[in-house]
């Protein structure tokens, strides 16, 4: 199987937290009705997870699911996505991305480019350091990560935004001066410039949470009340 269609089947990835505790977080629903992602620890061998449903209406609930001969449900938030509100900015940053960026501009100056050596190259990076098994992807633990950073001038030339057509590979991946991650595509003196980390964070920003629950028992949080009223958790 090709890597292209590796990558299309992918519906699982292996994520190291922040303590490097592996999370699975893997997608499922029913296509044009709903939407769920379901996280789950893999290090503490946990027979629970948390699902956040989505729904075609962009209603959202996130519950956690303990599994067992019974399983039991804790529905923990509810809410909305405003999904016009979402396509409106969506649509923004697209426009924006199919607009040439000039590479001389004093406000990529400060960017740093990594423009993979070859198509192969590009390729033995990702084998490498997100390799797929059985439909999952494996992202690099600190190991891992550490590595990439100690041999990743064998996969990329690193460069500057002006420098861009200098190389024929068509593709590279940019850094600003905050680290937020953007992918530059170029070609017959044009250069074109998607960012990574803007719609994922207005993705984060659109759900808005209505109702909160307390993640031990279930029952309804008040607003504005961090103890719940039942079986005493509080927000830490």
């Amino acid at each position: 199987m090709s890597k292209r269609k590796q990558q299309h089947r992918v519906k699982r990835w292996e994520i190291p937290d922040e303590t490097n505790e592996k999370i699975l977080v893997a997608v499922g629903g029913k296509t044009g009705r709903n939407t769920k992602l379901i996280i789950k620890s893999l290090e503490k061998g946990l027979k629970e997870h948390l699902t956040l449903w989505v729904g075609e209406d962009g209603r959202f609930d996130i519950h956690k699911k303990q599994e067992g001969e019974i399983p039991t449900y804790i529905t923990i938030a509810e809410g909305r996505i405003n999904l016009e509100q979402l396509e409106e900015k969506m649509f923004e940053i697209y426009q924006k991305s199919i607009k040439p960026i000039d590479v001389n501009n004093p406000a990529y100056q400060d960017f740093v480019v990594l423009v993979p050596k070859s198509t192969e190259a590009l390729g033995k990076f990702y084998d490498k350091y997100y390799p797929i098994k059985k439909r999952r992807m494996i992202y690099p633990d600190k190991r891992k990560l550490k590595e990439m950073e100690q041999k990743i001038y064998d996969y990329f030339n690193e460069a500057y935004v002006d420098e861009i057509f200098e190389y024929d590979s068509g593709f590279a991946f940019a850094f600003d001066p905050k680290g937020d991650l953007h992918f530059l595509f170029f070609g017959n003196d044009e250069c074109y410039m998607l960012s990574v980390s803007e719609p994922a964070e207005l993705l984060s920003n659109s759900f808005q949470v209505e109702v909160f629950h307390c993640p031990e028992c279930g029952t309804r949080m008040p607003q504005n009340v961090n103890l719940c009223p039942k079986c005493g958790w509080k927000v830490e």
